[in-house]
């Protein structure tokens, strides 16, 4: 699974969608969607997921082994959260914590 994140942020032809389990950014057409459980999408919209090599589709991240399965024209990574960079995890001191 790759974490890298791109600097260009451009959308690429879904042809070109990494399936290696990376978490993307997705662009859907609603006339290239799905109806699940009595939902079908009538405007283009934009979710995050991934391939889902067991069914063998793109799906959102809260899939579930049901669905919904999307038919994606454009991906993009995610940007990177706003923030400075931390260099490795925080450990919270001590004092940081209260004991009840």
């Amino acid at each position: 699974m790759s974490n890298s994140k791109s600097s260009d942020s451009t959308w690429q032809p879904m042809e070109t969608a990494p399936k290696d389990g990376t978490h993307i950014l997705m662009y859907c057409k609603p006339e290239f969607s799905q109806e699940f459980e009595g939902v079908l999408f009538k405007e283009p919209f934009m979710t995050t997921g991934g391939w889902d090599s067991l069914d063998e589709a793109w799906t959102p991240t809260t899939a579930t082994w049901l669905g919904p399965f999307l038919l994606p024209t454009h991906w993009m990574l995610p940007p990177n959260p706003p923030g400075p960079k931390l260099s490795k995890p925080q450990k919270p001191e001590v004092n940081d914590v209260e004991f009840y």
